[in-house]
């Protein structure tokens, strides 16, 4: 499924950790590989996940220039994200008896970078790589809508350096 989705599969790698500190330990040392996503998915625990966790693995990706996705199944509590999505899955529009593009509802919950409380009805396309805006009938694709390319660092790493 995931070479749908445009991942190479030679460059995928797995690790299933034994606890969630252990998870956020990988994750956290994948963040500081060049050109990396990591996906660090966290499962509900008796131990909530806490602030100080994000933050790393924030501060790691801003350093290292990568990108970090922490999917939470967990009742999500503080995080130093930069945004904060609800994602479900959305009915395909497939033809009669058929499976569909892969579709999802995209609510943006928090966003520090600009307005928040947005709403996505998105289809994958599987030949050019992209989601689209199912809602407005736009056949335009969101790219640097939903996630923006990286410029030369985070907006705030000067007066965050110069402050010290």
């Amino acid at each position: 499924g995931l070479a749908q989705f445009g991942v190479q599969l030679k460059q995928l790698l797995m690790v299933r950790a034994n606890s969630q500190m252990d998870a956020l330990w990988a994750t956290e040392q994948a963040l500081t590989t060049p050109e990396t996503t990591a996906l660090c998915a966290i499962s509900p625990s008796k131990k909530p996940l806490h602030l100080t966790a994000t933050r790393r693995l924030l501060l790691t990706a801003e350093k290292h220039k990568t990108r970090c996705i922490l999917l939470r199944l967990d009742c999500a509590g503080a995080s130093a994200a930069w945004s904060r999505w609800n994602i479900s899955a959305a009915p395909s529009e497939g033809m009669d008896r058929e499976l569909g593009a892969p579709s999802f509802n995209a609510h943006l919950v928090r966003s520090r970078a600009g307005p928040s409380g947005l709403h996505f009805n998105l289809q994958w396309d599987i030949h050019s790589h992209a989601f689209r805006d199912r809602q407005s009938g736009c056949d335009a694709t969101m790219d640097g809508v939903v996630a923006p390319a990286f410029a030369d660092g985070p907006a705030d790493a000067g007066e965050r350096d110069a402050a010290g």
